[in-house]
């Protein structure tokens, strides 16, 4: 998604939440909203390029919540918003993400966390052989890129990364994965442009009167289009469709890796880029 979108002449800026990828996980602090929105800005912040013109989150799943914060507490920095199989309102979790054993960080680090965390993202064999990542340029600097082994990538993270464990389990108590239906108000509220907010006297009108794309799995069985629509159409009102896009593509909750060139059409259109 991210190549096909540079090739349509945006910028992209891709980073790891904590406790994910390559990012450490911060200790003592809560994996809170207002923790991932703080990630954001660092990352912005941090970046040689300039982002201070405005720019537009794409948010996955817990990365749907955490933009959906972002977008409520910072509205005047974002062009717009876009949600694919969002967590954030989601009325209910897979029975494996509600166990118990979550509820009591006294509990974090022993085996019966380690293995329901294990049974939540399925780091349950062996690392794949060839999964790598790779890239390889030959005649003219064309870049080959194989299809990244998402099953293989989250082993790998089981595998490898320390505070993987802690981010999730704190992510699931604390995280924007249910019951965040106030930042998702507050944004409907900017949608609608039913209160001013103070720095449209900048000049810059961020999401102040303007849309918001979401785009589902039609297999999805942990974020439901036929639950989050309703409630967004509630919570905008009258005339819910001029604020609100809603597309599907094929496949179940990771459609983003099996269908990401049919996500990029959406969005392209979304944002009214170059065709083709």
């Amino acid at each position: 998604m991210a190549h096909a979108l540079v090739s349509k002449g945006c910028r992209i800026m891709l980073f790891d939440l904590w406790g994910r990828g390559y990012t450490d996980s911060p200790l003592g602090v809560k994996h809170n909203p207002a923790l991932y929105a703080k990630q954001i800005d660092y990352a912005v912040k941090s970046s040689q390029l300039e982002w201070s013109d405005g720019f537009s989150l794409i948010g996955f799943s817990l990365g749907g919540g955490i933009a959906m914060h972002y977008a409520a507490t910072h509205p005047e920095l974002l062009d717009s918003v876009v949600l694919l199989g969002p967590a954030g309102i989601v009325r209910r979790l897979p029975a494996g993400y509600m166990k118990w054993v979550f509820k009591f960080p006294v509990l974090d680090g022993t085996a019966y966390v380690r293995r329901a965390v294990a049974q939540c993202v399925g780091a349950t064999t062996p690392l794949a052989e060839g999964s790598e990542v790779t890239e390889s340029e030959g005649e003219g600097h064309t870049v080959e890129r194989q299809k990244p082994d998402m099953a293989a990538i989250v082993q790998w993270q089981w595998n490898s990364h320390e505070g993987f464990l802690h981010s999730f389990v704190d992510t699931l108590r604390h995280g924007p994965v249910m019951h965040q239906h106030e930042d998702w108000r507050a944004v409907c509220r900017i949608l609608k442009m039913e209160k001013a907010p103070a720095y449209l006297t900048g000049g810059n009108n961020g999401l102040y009167g303007s849309k918001l794309l979401i785009i589902f799995g039609d297999d999805d069985t942990v974020v439901l289009k036929s639950e989050v629509v309703p409630d967004m159409e509630e919570m905008l009102g009258k005339g819910a469709e001029d604020h609100l896009v809603v597309r599907d593509v094929p496949g179940g909750h990771g459609f983003p890796s099996t269908e990401g060139s049919k996500v990029v059409e959406h969005i392209a259109e979304f944002w009214r880029l170059p065709s083709g």
